[in-house]
């Protein structure tokens, strides 16, 4: 998937997928985060080293 370089200007709004008129790309790629985050809200194990990553919105 591709990742634009302005995925950052997206973390500095509240409600990003308030925005109007962004790129589509930009646009693909909140969809796909947005997505991301709740698949993974649970957590996912690694395949390494008993590792294991969480997404924590603080």
């Amino acid at each position: 998937m591709y990742v634009p370089a302005e995925r950052s200007f997206l973390s500095v709004a509240e409600q990003p997928r308030t925005l109007k008129g962004l790129p589509s790309a930009l646009d693909t790629f909140l969809t796909e985060f947005e997505n991301a985050k709740v698949v993974f809200k649970s957590g996912m194990d690694l395949p390494w080293d008993d590792s294991r990553f969480e997404y924590d919105v603080y």
